[in-house]
């Protein structure tokens, strides 16, 4: 398990390093002149060679757990994720209630009515259900739960 993970993180780390942009260009804007561009491309190690970068990254990843700092935002990327962190477990708590409320009621149906239609329908659910990809069923629960009702207030969370 633990190669894999730095496996992957090598090559996210690579396809990011040879994708076309400059990261200094992206934090000062297209007005910056080309000092300012290089003296925030060397305080950031942008301009230090590709295996240097690299050993530097996964050192601060996996021994001192530290994501760096985001280009965009300019906070700590640790912190960025650990404030959106409740959420998700709100998020995530929810979703396992409610695959459970519906989930075994429906097998329930399946196993007693057993051949008849309310089995054919339950089965029928669960496998739509179970071959619609989950990040565009959030979505879409999302957007009929807050786009159409009086609950819109409930989406700044």
């Amino acid at each position: 398990m633990i190669p894999v993970v730095i496996g992957v993180a090598i090559l996210i780390f690579t396809i990011m390093y040879f994708v076309p942009g400059d990261p200094a260009r992206i934090i000062l804007g297209a007005d910056a002149t080309p000092e300012t561009l290089e003296a925030l491309r060397n305080s950031l190690g942008l301009s230090d060679p590709y295996p240097l970068r690299l050993g530097k990254f996964l050192k601060s990843v996996f021994l001192e757990f530290d994501l760096g700092t985001s280009y965009f935002v300019g906070t700590s990327v640790n912190t960025e994720i650990f404030s959106r962190f409740p959420r998700t477990v709100v998020l995530a708590v929810f979703s396992v209630l409610a695959s459970t409320v519906i989930g075994i009621p429906l097998g329930v149906t399946a196993a007693v009515h057993q051949n008849k239609l309310s089995d054919r329908i339950c089965m029928t659910a669960s496998i739509i259900f179970s071959c619609i990809p989950q990040f565009w069923l959030a979505l879409m629960s999302s957007l009929a739960c807050f786009r159409h009702t009086a609950l819109e207030g409930l989406n700044t969370m």
